[in-house]
């Protein structure tokens, strides 16, 4: 898991050593594509690549000057007039998915601006004579927007926007006699969403610059570095270091961890491993035990990945017609139902509809167990095990199918390049894995143990349906706030209100039961 977590960082940081490049950006805000385009190519490759200037142009309506000027782009470069539209290096990016092949372009890097007129190098660039309006300037997590005409030197608006310090690089302009105006920050609105800044100054009354360098402590005096005050520091091991999470660069790696975790917890898996385990138990073997658990849990991990992987790639289809909004209510409604069977499973097990395993399958589990303590072979015992985990572990999604839903939506909300969604699948299925891995490791060192029975299913399916429940509700309420699953915080406030809700219900439960009997 801590190596995932290196690997994912150590993406950022070298993205942030490529070479200069400039690029133009069409959108609109009714634009279903850009939802999951404008946090990327906005909100993200403007931070990740220090180097990339960004120039935006949005529109609200095909009536927009923006507009009219995208259509002048698409006559000069070629093909339609719709969004999301990239322009780098000379080459047009059209559509969600061709926007995200856009970043190689990126990489390579070039300073040279798509404008109608031809190519300008940003460094030679007039601002103040660019097409458009709204004119955005995106670069280093900072935003320059043109709010009126003005004779503001491009010089000078470059410094503001590129410099390294933005501090210096005020405090210079206004010895220099620039008019800098502190103002409150507005958030940029984007395709069905906003980024929010902390700080904003005005220029001249003619442009605008919005930042979050409030977000870095300045060097102190012993002339230490600059620290981040949103990264989580894991672990601060001798002869290791530390390991940090970078919650701003990487604001799903926390929410993966509490999701994956709570998905862990799955009825289903617990009520077969230890079943098995409990067999087991019967040929006093750790070595059996250690084999076939962990065999099984491998397998669980690896059909859970491919399985997550496959609804992934299948959500993915769904953006690329422009039916992103479906998407999250499609997931929204099955983790609700989910999460409601999920409960009724609690107070009225097995009636009805039920997320449980089939009779038939929990039958057939004892005459398999029996058959795998009489394997003496190790290659032949690693192999039916590998069979026996394949055949049952398909129920597992099945039992707490909301958690997958709800995680891959969010997953594709953030709009990540597919190599990076995959790290954090399998980050996901590690997670999910580890309560499954300590229950063999318990077996295994204390040789005994009890079997996961039918009222411990019913309190994990209690608990889990709340979770579910409250995380597909939390999907709905994405539709008007984008990413609200994405902030760890609120997800871990919907899993501990969902556990204390839970244990309430069971502590009443109980106390009714008394009450009759008594």
């Amino acid at each position: 898991m801590i190596v995932l977590l290196l690997v994912l960082n150590l993406s950022l940081v070298y993205a942030s050593e490529t070479n200069n490049s400039c690029a133009v950006y069409f959108t609109a805000t009714f634009c279903n594509n850009c939802k999951v385009t404008d946090p990327l190519a906005l909100g993200q490759w403007p931070r990740v690549y220090p180097h990339l200037v960004i120039i935006e142009y949005s529109f609200d309506s095909w009536g927009d000057e923006n507009y009219n000027l995208l259509t002048q782009y698409s006559n000069v470069y070629g093909g339609e007039a719709s969004v999301p539209r990239l322009f780098v290096n000379n080459t047009v990016f059209a559509g969600r998915l061709e926007v995200f092949n856009g970043e190689e372009q990126i990489k390579r890097g070039s300073r040279e601006c798509a404008l109608l007129n031809g190519n300008s190098s940003f460094d030679e660039l007039d601002l103040n004579a660019l097409e458009g309006a709204p004119l955005k300037v995106w670069s280093k997590g900072r935003l320059l927007v043109r709010t009126g005409e003005g004779t503001v030197s491009s010089d000078i608006l470059r410094k503001a926007l590129l410099s390294e310090n933005i501090t210096d690089a005020l405090e210079n302009l206004t010895l220099s006699g620039i008019k800098i105006e502190s103002v409150t920050p507005e958030p940029a609105p984007i395709a069905y969403g906003e980024i929010v800044f902390e700080n904003a100054v005005k220029i001249e009354d003619s442009w605008l610059l919005e930042f979050n360098e409030s977000m870095f402590v300045p060097m102190n005096a012993s002339g230490g570095d600059t620290i981040k005050t949103d990264v989580i520091t894991l672990l601060d091991w001798p002869f290791i270091g530390k390991i940090e999470i970078d919650t701003e660069n990487n604001p799903l790696v926390i929410t993966t961890l509490l999701i994956g975790l709570a998905d862990g917890f799955n009825p289903c898996a617990f009520f077969i491993l230890t079943f098995l385990l409990s067999i087991l138990m019967m040929a006093r073997s750790r070595k059996k035990i250690l084999i076939v658990g962990g065999v099984f849990v491998f397998i669980s991990g690896l059909i859970y990945l491919l399985s997550m992987l496959a609804l992934y790639i299948f959500s993915g289809f769904i953006l690329d017609a422009g039916k992103f909004s479906y998407l999250v209510i499609i997931a929204a409604v099955i983790a609700v139902i989910a999460g409601v069977i999920n409960i009724k499973d609690y107070f009225f097990f097995k009636k009805g509809v039920s997320l449980t395993l089939p009779t038939s399958t929990k039958e057939t589990i004892p005459e398999k167990a029996k058959k795998l303590m009489s394997i003496d072979s190790l290659p032949v015992l690693i192999a039916a095990t590998v069979v026996f985990a394949s055949t049952v572990n398909i129920y597992e999604m099945i039992c707490t199918a909301g958690f997958p839903l709800i995680y891959i939506t969010d997953l594709q909300e953030g709009a990540f390049p597919f190599f990076d969604a995959f790290l954090y699948l399998l980050l996901y299925n590690m997670i999910y894995v580890l309560p499954l891995a300590c229950i063999v490791l318990l077996f295994a060192t204390k040789m005994g143990g009890k079997s996961f029975d039918v009222e411990k299913v019913k309190a994990l399916k209690l608990v889990s349906g709340f979770m579910i429940l409250f995380l597909g509700g939390a999907l709905f309420y994405s539709l008007k706030e984008p990413k609200i699953l994405m902030n760890p915080a609120n997800a871990f406030s919907l899993i501990i209100l969902a556990v204390i809700v839970s244990g309430v219900v069971i502590f009443a439960k109980k106390k009714l039961a008394k009450s009759h009997k008594a």
